[in-house]
């Protein structure tokens, strides 16, 4: 982060704000503060990019389409989920009229409307733009792509909050297979593919397998991301909920203490990141009998 804003102030002084140089750097920096969860000050970049990129090279340049696709990602975090699919529908329209339908960018951002869509709950709507994502990045750009592997990912959620596990089962395990081969155990990716995996096993009732995949998950995301990473945070909330069913109540009342803390400080009390941990904490608390925490919990 650092490095970013000097380079950027440097920028700023020498070239001028509305040089591609600074635009590019303005990206970067926002990304780094992206991933530490300072979303005011990121969507404020994102939005002052889009401004000067769109004077400066036109608003069809590439520059200028990145940084609505970052901004839609900023909204979408924030779970300001209408304002991320207005942003994406646009974005999507400029990419299909400038670059074509089967260019990289534009799969891109018809997986993430579509992941905007479904967190809305507009399933069906959803399902189709993920499989003609699907289709085309497999034809694309091959089916052991990285890209493709996301896009598994992607309907294969979808397709388990419909109630649809075996297929979603086999989607996961089918991308899991793909990080594996290409990019290694300790790539997020892979991780986030344990972790997903681990998820439809425990709503297919397969507890055991489900808790040895999604501990080993957090261990090392643990290691290689960090404890306040948004995906250790998720897999930590998914263990304490493995750990629930199984009657483990005091291993999973630390576990979603510690999860359910730390969204709170970087992601506020009303994100539903944060109203998830709640849950859990309150579920764990109140199967251990510790009905008055709970209780204070859930009113607080």
């Amino acid at each position: 982060e650092k490095l970013e804003r000097q380079t950027l102030a440097k920028e700023r002084r020498i070239v001028g704000t509305d040089d591609p140089l600074t635009l590019e750097t303005t990206d970067r920096l926002a990304v780094v503060l992206l991933h530490q969860g300072h979303y005011d000050e990121t969507e404020k970049l994102e939005r002052e990019a889009i401004e000067v990129a769109t004077q400066k090279l036109g608003p069809e340049s590439a520059q200028t389409l990145q940084s609505m696709q970052d901004l839609g990602g900023v909204l979408w975090n924030q779970a300001r989920y209408a304002e991320a699919e207005q942003e994406f529908r646009q974005l999507l329209d400029v990419a299909r009229r400038v670059w074509g339908p089967d260019y990289p960018q534009t799969l891109a951002a018809m997986s993430n409307l579509a992941l905007t869509v479904q967190a809305q709950g507009r399933f069906a709507e959803a399902e189709p733009l993920y499989r003609d994502a699907l289709a085309a990045s497999r034809r694309v750009l091959g089916p052991e792509h990285y890209n493709t592997a996301l896009m598994m990912e992607n309907l294969g959620e979808l397709l388990a909050s419909e109630g649809r596990l075996a297929e979603a089962e086999k989607l996961h395990r089918e991308a899991l297979g793909i990080w594996l081969r290409t990019l290694g155990h300790d790539h997020p990716g892979t991780l986030m593919s344990q972790a997903n995996l681990a998820d439809v096993l425990l709503k297919e009732g397969h507890v055991h397998e489900a808790e040895k995949l999604q501990r080993e998950a957090l261990a090392t995301q643990v290691r290689v991301l960090g404890t306040e990473h948004r995906d250790t945070l998720t897999s930590q909330s998914s263990l304490a909920e493995i750990l629930i069913r199984e009657g483990h109540y005091a291993e999973a009342e630390k576990i979603a203490r510690e999860a359910f803390e730390v969204r709170l400080r970087t992601l506020g009390p009303q994100h539903p990141e944060t109203l998830d941990s709640l849950q859990r904490l309150g579920t764990a608390l109140a199967r251990s009998q510790h009905y008055a925490e709970a209780s204070k919990l859930f009113r607080d």
